[in-house]
């Protein structure tokens, strides 16, 4: 039978020097129960210390949850992670930023291979994503901050081709959390909305010689659990800590927010996102003919039928599920997010409301890196000349690259939207135009981008049709560089666009004006055919 523990005695099992991974995604799977043990062991006591924390997917959500249990100076030596955010990690970036830890961004498909390669003996994930990126060691290789020295990603040829090595990270303990354990222990996550790599995780630990801790909201008999529910065999698993308030994360019940991280307003369980019953879609606020929904719904007008297409962060996600609803084509669209949803409407969150299946993230990747989308929308922070785009630092304010660079790695095309400056744009649409009343201080085409997390030029190579959706114009990547492609209507070319970028912008000689019904408040009548139209 597996041995049943308090959350402080989980936390005592952590030694000094260790190396860590912790389950989960914002609010979701997060063994919260015990990371607060772990982090409140080390304000009492000073232990454990030195560790080095590996999670492919940001935790916990702001202060005092999740990653921020761990940001205490000592207590950690290495952050390895997807995400840096510090809107919502202040602690953490504050330890990043100050060159007090050694952190390390890498990809978070990559992240869940090299846990793979660690469970399996391997040195390493051997891949072609992240070349020609910061992720590259001929840039920065995944690198965050000055006093990270070692090199954990190296540059290979193999047969005439150029690989990034992601080095074996060898685990110490998984910390991960499931629904329901059975008393051999046997993990469950029938009311949870991701899986996400817990599997992973702790098998990583386990062919490491390392301790699996398992956080679940209840227990069971032996047997008690089918052999098909069991996504953690008993097997990988050393502890259990039950928390029956663990929470979950609502989905659809608030409307979307226009910050990258919406409010929660509750944490009661949807089972219409675990795939346990499908559910009405609930009422939801729909946008505002703000520049957010300009973006959302000419985004939305790449969509074509039967095709599969991720939804990044940022205003993609916030916008692009919302107009389809509103139009009503949510069932024609497929969207997936790389966590591990596929099929139903995401509604403003990392789930699904009526998910259609549930993979891991690892599982998703390899689908994504493979080319099995079709299409994906993701945000961008800076884009420059040649296309590049950076999502992932910008100065001290360090989001990290997430998904961002496995998902765009083989897409064949790409949608960044975006606004073209930002702090302090002021704008109106009125009587379908759209109208600049005041212009952001920051533009966001510039002349070279902080740093690359999708290269355009390799973009190109690769045969990926790029394009970039503003609030005002619509812009093509081509050979002869940036191209633009179509302009609201209202819109000065040359004082609103134009002048707009730090690099020159061609202007097509087929240029046309965006779609009037985009500039209306009522539906537009969206119809996702293969044509676009």
């Amino acid at each position: 039978m597996v041995e049943v523990i308090s959350a402080q005695r989980a936390a005592e099992l952590v030694g000094n020097g260790q190396t860590v991974t912790v389950s989960g995604m914002g609010q979701l799977l997060v063994p919260e129960k015990v990371c607060q043990a772990i982090g409140g062991r080390f304000k009492a006591s000073g232990e454990p210390r030195d560790l080095t924390l590996y999670y492919p997917v940001m935790f916990g959500f702001g202060e005092d949850t999740g990653l921020e249990h761990f940001s205490h100076e000592g207590m950690v030596r290495r952050f390895i992670g997807s995400s840096f955010y510090n809107q919502v990690y202040p602690r953490l970036a504050e330890l990043v930023n100050s060159n007090k830890v050694e952190a390390y961004n890498l990809i978070l498909g990559g992240m869940f291979h090299i846990l793979r390669c660690t469970a399996m003996g391997l040195p390493g994930y051997l891949t072609q994503v992240g070349l020609n990126t910061f992720q590259d060691p001929r840039q920065e290789g995944g690198k965050f901050n000055e006093c990270t020295k070692e090199d954990i990603v190296e540059l290979h040829q193999i047969n005439g081709q150029e690989y990034l090595l992601y080095k074996s990270v060898p685990i110490d303990v998984a910390v991960i959390r499931g629904t329901t354990a059975d008393e051999d222990g046997n993990i469950s996550l029938e009311e949870e909305y991701l899986s996400m790599g817990v599997r992973v995780q702790a098998t990583a630990a386990k062919t490491n010689g390392g301790i699996v801790i398992a956080q679940v909201k209840r227990m069971t008999r032996r047997g008690g659990l089918h052999p098909r529910m069991v996504e953690v065999s008993a097997a990988l698993v050393d502890y259990v800590v039950v928390d029956p308030d663990q929470p979950v994360m609502v989905v659809g019940s608030r409307r979307m927010d226009s910050s990258m991280f919406p409010p929660i307003e509750d944490f009661s369980y949807n089972p219409a996102a675990s795939g346990e019953i499908r559910m009405p879609m609930p009422e939801l606020e729909m946008l505002e003919l703000k520049r957010e929904k300009i973006i959302g719904r000419r985004a939305a007008m790449e969509l074509q039928p039967g095709e599969v297409t991720n939804l990044g962060g940022g205003v993609g996600i916030r916008t692009v599920p919302l107009v389809t609803i509103e139009e009503g084509v949510e069932d024609e669209a497929q969207f997936t997010i790389e966590h591990g949803s596929l099929g139903g409407v995401n509604i403003g969150s990392v789930a699904h409301h009526n998910v259609q299946a549930i993979m891991t993230s690892a599982e998703l990747m390899d689908f994504y890196v493979g080319g099995g989308l079709g299409l994906t929308i993701l945000s961008f922070g800076e884009v420059d000349a040649e296309g590049n785009v950076n999502v992932s630092k910008f100065g001290p304010v360090m989001p990290g690259c997430g998904g961002f660079i496995d998902i765009s790695h083989r897409t064949p095309r790409i949608v960044f939207v975006g606004s073209m400056t930002v702090s302090g744009l002021e704008t109106e649409i009125s009587d379908g135009t759209f109208n600049v009343l005041k212009e952001g201080k920051r533009k966001k085409f510039v002349n070279r981008v902080q740093q690359i997390t999708f290269n355009g030029q390799e973009a190109l190579k690769k045969g990926q049709e790029v394009t970039y959706v503003t609030e005002r114009a619509v812009f093509r990547l081509m050979d002869e560089g940036m191209v633009l492609i179509e302009i609201a209507p209202g819109v000065d070319l040359n004082k609103d666009v134009l002048d707009q970028s730090e690099f020159p912008i061609k202007v097509s000689p087929d240029l046309k004006e965006m779609d009037k019904r985009i500039f209306y408040p009522e539906p537009m009548g969206l119809k996702i055919m293969n044509d676009n139209g």
